[in-house]
């Protein structure tokens, strides 16, 4: 996973400074599925995380 994010990483910071960047399908298509398994696993730590929060209660 961790060579994923700096991939994506990579590239966002590609985008964001260099002039004119374009990313193809061939590139990013591969990319979809990894980081919608990177989204769900943050997600369930997050959800995970927020459930072991004590309640608050008056």
């Amino acid at each position: 996973m961790g060579d994923l994010y700096n991939q994506l990483f990579d590239n966002r910071f590609e985008g964001d400074y260099e002039d004119f960047v374009q990313f193809d399908s061939e590139t990013i298509l591969p990319l979809l599925p990894q980081a919608q398994d990177f989204i769900n696993t943050l997600s369930d730590i997050t959800e995970n995380a927020l459930l072991q929060l004590p309640s608050e209660t008056p």
